[in-house]
This record gives structure tokens, sequence and C-alpha cells, in this order.
């Protein structure tokens, strides 16, 4: 005998989920535009990404990386200049419209999604990198 898949129909728990989400983005929300931006191919090899029309703003919670070693970021070099990177987690509802190379500025820093975690029914994750002078989040 097969057992069935867990659907949000199914399962009591979804709803529970969602509301604790909701919950801890209202502990520090941070509501950004994202653009998207989309790898084209400029043939013989070599590929660019244009940006897209920013989206409609949402709001997620934004938390320093557990792994980053301090709060000073790493210098990193970008466009030719030096320029300090962090990582961060970022937590946003279940129906949070976002992608691989989604990105926002805030300030003189860059944010850029680089990472998306499974499909969940209660909540999305990502990983977003940042490069700039001064982050704004989780000082």
């Amino acid at each position: 005998m097969m057992a069935s898949a867990v659907t949000t129909s199914t399962a009591r728990y979804i709803p529970a989920l969602r509301k604790a989400v909701d919950t801890l983005i209202k502990v520090d929300p941070r509501t950004v535009v994202l653009t998207p931006h989309t790898k084209v191919d400029k043939g013989g090899g070599l590929y660019d990404y244009e940006e897209g029309r920013p989206r409609a703003a949402q709001t997620f919670f934004i938390e320093p990386a557990s792994n980053t070693a301090d709060t000073t970021g790493e210098t990193t070099t970008l466009g030719g200049a030096e320029a300090q990177r962090w990582t961060y987690n970022m937590l946003g509802r279940y129906d949070s419209l976002l992608e691989i190379g989604d990105s926002w500025e805030d300030g003189e820093t860059l944010y850029r999604v680089v990472s998306i975690g499974p499909k969940s029914d209660y909540e999305k994750r990502a990983v977003v990198v940042a490069f700039g002078k001064d982050p704004n989040y989780g000082g």
C-alpha cells in the first residue's frame, strides 16, 4: 500500500506554519522591490544579464547568515574596485515572488538573491549576497 503525499489541503499544520512565518516577518519587516535579471545569450559563448521590470514591493525578514565570521563583511573586488561583501538569509511568505538573480539597492549597497531554498507550502527562503559600503540589515 502506497502512502499518499502530503498536500496543502491534507496537512492541517500548514496554516499554523504560515502564521509563524508571518509573525517572524512582523518582528523586523523589510520591504524591498526586487528587480529580476534575465540571462541573455550574446553569441560566441558570451552572456549578459538584462534588467527586467521591477516586481511589486514585498516584505521579508532579513538576517545575517549564521556562518558569517563577523559583521564587517569580507573585502572583495567588484568592477575593479574594492567592496565589502555580506551574506544574508531572507525569509518570505510562501507566495513571495523572487528568483535567483533578483536584486535591489539600499543606500550604496547592492543586494542579489543567489540561492532559493526548496519549495515549501508555508515559506520561501533565499540566500542574499550584498556588495557595498554599509549594509542595512542585521547590524
